[in-house]
């Protein structure tokens, strides 16, 4: 470990001494709160006791008045949500801080991992293949790098044959410029050729610009491309290695654009004239240093036969998503993926502690204020044991109250959210293969001091992952707990310094120091 700077060696050494992270204390405080409330106290408190009858009644009380979620939301069984939610944060930290860094390691890894998974899935809904680039048309394409929707695999074959035979007549950096003469001219002059037949000279005499041939006017190139033959074409030829197929075709240097001249007539079937093959090679693209290169590169390709990839008319059809979010995970990430929080929020009470505190604010605001609330909670806390029909009563007194249902509804939209993503977290625990109960892991201190090493990338957290606020979440009320979330703000300011230039040196660099004392000591 280094470069650590003191905060984060502080840090380090309460969570080496087991210190630092806990449950978060909000948490756990939000809900001591919300079970201590005037209803759910009574009614969680006497549940059990409670007739079927009354049990049936207690439970068409708005949900976060009575703590026990609808049917079918949060975990199984469960009676209370925000019990459940303490319950497993608990779970979660049995093993104190070398048990949690395992769970928090393995939240992270599946989440990181899932992260590139769910966003590509979310990438490519709805996205056709001409949307990957105009080269691609399919699932075969994709295979070959686009290459096949330029060449087929016998013409890949045969210009790996023949592609090497252009030798440097042509400029290989510039596939899409094969028929212009003035990169074909510059070409050669940067080989060293501009004395040949008086080439340059020629070329000055046009009036064109030997930096900028390119862009000179192609008719005014090909009129001194015209003047090279005999001998001087000759030595063209062999200086640039140049092995057309039809030598004899060629008799001045503007013969070389003649695609018949170049390549055998199998192949100039296939690609048709010169233009048409620049353009194929310019679209497939490639830097190549020499046509050798791009020969080596075609005849490496890999074609396949792909009937049933090659039908799909998109990248990815929706059909092929059904269930899969059961079998991945999904949460709150920017992608739809599961954050850590997904899959370890109950121990930092990150998406449940504003929920909770809502709920618990708005039953003591209705208790104290509302009639009707205030009867059914005097009610229910004067008799353990209620009368069905006095119960039913004061029930329906408060679930049909018109001034009501707003709060109602916005109050138990929070309690139902608080058991909903407790079950999609631990259904995400399950994915991600976390391990509870007796087969929790104990851990160990590698897994501590890799924790402390990484709370800078962990604070920084580009993947909106939940790290960061996760660590903060849990930090206890202690200087290792201060430690802690001042590491995390260490590091989030060190990175904006950084982009400045501005390097405050606190970090501490154990092999320097390490170098220091060998020299002290004569090493």
């Amino acid at each position: 470990m280094s470069n650590l700077t003191p905060l984060l060696l502080l840090a380090g050494i309460g969570l080496a001494k087991g210190s630092g992270l806990g449950v978060s204390v909000n948490l756990t405080s939000a809900a001591t709160a919300y079970n201590s409330s005037p209803i759910t106290g009574v009614v969680q408190a006497n549940y059990s006791s409670y007739s079927p009858a009354n049990q049936a009644i207690v439970q068409q009380i708005p949900p976060f008045m009575s703590g026990i979620p609808p049917a079918g939301v949060g975990p199984s069984g469960s009676i209370n949500s925000v019990s459940a939610v303490v319950a497993s944060g608990n779970a979660l930290f049995a093993n104190g801080v070398t048990g949690f860094s395992s769970h928090l390691g393995q939240a992270a890894s599946y989440a990181a991992t899932t992260f590139a998974f769910h966003g590509a899935i979310m990438q490519s809904q709805g996205q056709k293949f001409n949307d990957l680039g105009f080269s691609f048309n399919n699932y075969g394409d994709v295979a070959t790098g686009g290459v096949s929707s330029q060449f087929d695999a016998v013409t890949s074959a045969m210009l790996a044959q023949q592609l090497p035979n252009l030798g440097t007549m042509f400029d290989s950096y510039n596939m899409f410029q094969l028929t212009n003469p003035g990169t074909l001219a510059q070409n050669l002059i940067n080989q060293g050729l501009g004395l040949v037949g008086n080439f340059s000279n020629n070329l000055l005499a046009q009036g064109l610009n030997l930096n900028d041939l390119p862009d000179a006017e192609p008719l005014l190139v090909e009129t001194v491309l015209s003047t090279i033959t005999g001998s001087n074409l000759q030595e063209m030829i062999m200086v640039t290695n140049f092995r057309p197929y039809n030598l004899l075709g060629i008799r001045t240097l503007n013969d070389v654009f003649n695609i018949n001249n170049l390549f055998s007539p199998d192949l100039v079937r296939r690609v048709g004239d010169l233009a048409n093959l620049a353009n194929k090679l310019g679209n497939v693209g490639g830097s190549f240093a020499s046509f050798t290169q791009a020969a080596s590169l075609y005849g490496s390709i890999e074609y396949g036969n792909y009937p049933t990839l090659q039908a799909m008319n998109t990248v990815l059809p929706s059909s092929h998503l059904e269930g899969l979010s059961s079998q991945i995970g999904q949460g709150s990430g920017v992608f739809n993926n599961p954050t850590v929080t997904d899959i370890t929020g109950s121990a930092s009470g990150v998406g449940y502690t504003d929920s909770i505190q809502k709920c618990t604010q708005a039953q003591t605001s209705l208790v104290q204020n509302d009639r009707d609330v205030a009867a059914l909670h005097t009610y229910l806390a004067a008799n353990p044991q209620p009368d069905p029909g006095v119960l039913q009563g004061l029930v329906n007194g408060v679930n049909t109250k018109p001034e009501l249902q707003d709060v109602i509804n916005s109050s138990n939209e929070q309690y139902i959210n608080i058991g909903s993503q407790l079950a999609t977290e631990q259904q995400n625990q399950a994915i991600a293969g976390v391990q509870l109960g007796s087969g929790a892991p104990t851990g160990n201190m590698m897994g501590v001091m890799n924790l402390n090493q990484q709370i800078p990338s962990m604070a920084l957290d580009p993947m909106a992952l939940g790290l960061g606020s996760t660590l903060h979440s849990m930090s206890t009320p202690d200087v290792y707990g201060e430690a802690m979330q001042a590491s995390l703000s260490e590091s989030r300011n060190l990175s904006r310094l950084q982009v400045f230039g501005v390097n405050p040196g606190t970090k501490m660099d154990a092999m320097a120091y390490a170098r220091q004392l060998g020299s002290m000591r004569g090493y």
